[in-house]
């Protein structure tokens, strides 16, 4: 049976190896990778080596792809960012309450005053009406 490149075996065991590119080795601080499979079983260490080698050909695509980023590529991820925060703003602000909704809450509290002949020496009534208007501020 072939021996696999990336298939190494440390005593009874085996091991996933790679070696890491020569322009991300300044970055991983390694020259090659080693990851142990869990298993003393060659056909089942084969059947574990490919999901470790392409989960490590992913990492080494997204660390070339972070190093990627240039100047405006930053401006953009803030531009961006300050948009969507500003059009959040705009969203939450367009659900409160106008100046004459909080207005005419203000004239009903008043006119309960006045049609439910509310004591306005009972501090726990005058705050009732109070509570109303803040929370629709």
């Amino acid at each position: 049976m072939a021996r696999l490149s990336h298939l190494m075996r440390r005593g009874a065991s085996y091991s996933a190896r790679i070696r890491v590119p020569l322009d991300l080795i300044e970055v991983i601080g390694k020259k090659e990778l080693v990851r142990a499979l869990g298993t003393t079983e060659e056909a089942e260490a084969k059947r574990r080596l490919w999901p470790v080698i392409a989960g490590w050909h992913r990492e080494f695509d997204d660390l070339r792809a972070r190093r990627a980023l240039v100047p405006s590529d930053r401006e953009a991820a803030t531009w961006s960012r300050y948009s969507d925060t500003l059009a959040r703003d705009d969203q939450r602000r367009g659900q409160l309450p106008s100046e004459a909704e909080i207005d005419a809450i203000t004239e009903q509290a008043i006119q309960r005053v006045h049609d439910e002949k509310i004591d306005t020496d009972d501090p726990l009534a005058m705050l009732d009406l109070a509570v109303d208007v803040q929370v629709a501020k």
